[in-house]
């Protein structure tokens, strides 16, 4: 299963939202692509893939960046 998520705070303020997943994720069978507009993402801070994205996508462009996974 493939799971996106979509952030527009800065990564590091959510750490301990997104590292408490890790051991869900851990025994489950799922892919996991954070997208995300401000501060840094680093494999310390999620367990799945990231890609920053400009603030000002439109909804068409991040739906298609959404399809890719």
């Amino acid at each position: 299963m493939k799971i996106a998520f979509i952030r527009s705070l800065e990564v590091e303020k959510t750490k301990p939202y997104l590292s408490s997943i890790k051991e869900f994720v851990g025994n489950h069978n799922l892919q996991l692509k954070l997208f995300y507009t401000d501060g840094e993402c680093f494999p310390s801070l999620f367990c799945g893939e990231y890609q920053k994205i400009d603030k000002n996508i439109s909804c068409e462009n991040l739906v298609q960046e959404i399809l890719k996974l």
